[in-house]
């Protein structure tokens, strides 16, 4: 018996999707992110001094611009990155990880110049010459990260380890890891092994790899804290860039996104994972993208869902939903894996590309909940700057942008309704509900001990709030 002297006590948040180890990545890469670096001169002036300490050749990375928040109000160039070095390879990632803009060296390392066409969905920007800019979307980002080195399997195990320190003091307790190589698959599983994983990891892989190769949907496995029974798949891009699939085109534009795949081989690849037994999460942002998700849902099961054992059906994202597609998704037993904290950070974003008959469609909580969805709560980090799930909860609430702007308000929900999605909601999408989610007999002890009650708290103070224990199994995994 723990007195906890009008403290509260919660299930373990889980945070049903995020990169984990890109989380853990973010903390020795080039902080781009727009506090850190809020002008195109200061990501050259943070690249350079990197630069300064390493040897000629040795590959820099950094994530984290947007920019809509850059002083300049456009992308970085690689002439912006050669300022920094024409020595050392650059990769900077924009903060929803579907564009990289690289210097001149990067360019020359993987082979694209003005006579290189443009992957299948994916693009090169070009100058009036006709010459890349440095500025490569969604499948292009994979003609550099096919030549790019990996990190070494210790620095990937370190970086895990660092970003699951980070979610328990947060009161994360379990996170689901969506979209991972083999490589890394056999890190994880390694890592649960040797008892060496801070929290509980839910590892989605990936059969089509950053650099382009496909791979084979993997073995079913069961570890200690960890398990793999999910292969995560793209089918469009992000919004807050203006990649993702839409019906219309975007605000002040021709185009309306990108989708990934054609609808042929998304459902070539949707089947090839749900006929190996496995739960396919599908990214799918855009209207249009959730639509082709849901015909390729509907082909491969052939009308109802009967799922066998654990086996599920997921919508990462599901970002401009209809009524008609919720009700579709709800038909067909698809589960939903969203993100709240997306209207706070990148709303001002949002609501920059989008066209106005698509900001009342934008991230719909309340329409996914009275729907009848089975609607899991996530952060998407390091795509935002904060993974703090109370950020979530606050933000399904007040649905605000960072600078205050207001995004779809009826569709806000309840704290109690948000709790329950990062909670109840994300141990049902990751299978896990008989384990997981409550505090009831029979679950597994996953606390959290909040300073105060998070259903009582005015919601402008819930980040008032401080997590002051984490309990895992019922063990002390932190305390403040």
């Amino acid at each position: 018996r723990i007195a906890l002297a009008g403290m509260t006590v919660i299930p373990g948040f889980h945070d049903a999707h995020q990169h984990l180890w890109k989380e853990g990545m973010l903390l020795r890469q080039v902080n781009a992110r727009p506090a850190v670096a809020p002008s195109i001169e200061a990501l050259v002036q943070a690249f350079a001094e990197r630069a300064a300490h390493l040897p000629s050749g040795t590959w820099l990375e950094g994530r984290g611009y947007d920019e809509n928040q850059l002083l300049e109000h456009r992308h970085p160039t690689r002439a912006d990155l050669d300022r920094a070095s024409s020595h050392h390879p650059i990769v900077l990632g924009r903060t929803c990880g579907h564009i990289i803009v690289v210097n001149s060296i990067a360019l020359r390392l993987a082979g694209i110049g003005a006579s290189t066409p443009d992957p299948v969905g994916g693009q090169i920007d070009r100058d009036d010459r006709g010459e890349p800019t440095g500025v490569l979307r969604e499948t292009a980002m994979a003609l550099v990260r096919g030549v790019q080195p990996l990190p070494a399997e210790a620095e990937l195990q370190q970086a895990i380890i660092d970003a699951g320190r980070k979610c328990l003091a947060l009161g994360i307790t379990c996170i689901g890891e969506p979209g991972v190589d083999a490589r890394t698959v056999e890190v994880y599983q390694r890592l649960d092994l040797e008892g060496r994983l801070p929290l509980r990891c839910d590892i989605m892989a990936m059969t089509i790899s950053p650099s382009g190769v496909r791979q084979p949907p993997p073995a079913i496995w069961q570890g200690h804290l960890a398990k793999v029974d999910t292969c995560k798949l793209f089918s469009d891009g992000g919004l807050s860039g203006g990649t993702a699939a839409l019906r219309i085109p975007y605000r002040g534009r021709h185009d309306c996104g990108l989708p990934r795949f054609p609808a042929a081989q998304l459902n070539e690849e949707i089947a090839r994972v749900f006929n190996a037994g496995l739960t396919v999460a599908v990214h799918a942002i855009g209207d249009l993208a959730i639509d082709l998700v849901l015909d390729a849902f509907e082909s491969c099961v052939g009308g109802p869902v009967r799922l066998s054992g654990t086996q599920r059906l997921r919508i990462e994202h599901c970002g401009l939903p209809t009524a008609g597609q919720l009700a579709r998704a709800r038909a067909l037993g698809v589960m939903l894996a969203t993100q709240p904290a997306f209207l706070y950070d990148l709303g001002d974003s949002f609501l920059h590309h989008l066209p106005d008959a698509l900001i009342p469609q934008c991230y719909p909580f309340r329409a996914m909940l009275d729907a009848g969805l089975t609607v899991s709560f996530s952060s998407d980090g390091p795509v935002i700057s904060d993974i703090n799930p109370l950020l979530g909860l606050r933000s399904a609430v007040l649905r605000r942008s960072r600078t205050g702007k207001p995004i779809a308000l009826e569709q806000r929900i309840e704290v109690a309704e948000a709790l329950s999605c990062f909670t109840v909601g994300s141990a049902a999408v990751a299978g896990l509900e008989h384990r997981l989610g409550r505090l009831a007999p029979g679950q597994e002890a996953d606390l959290v001990v909040l300073s105060a009650d998070p259903l009582q708290v005015p919601v402008e103070r819930l980040l008032e709030i401080k997590v002051v224990q984490t309990f895992l199994e019922g063990r002390p995994v932190y305390e403040s």
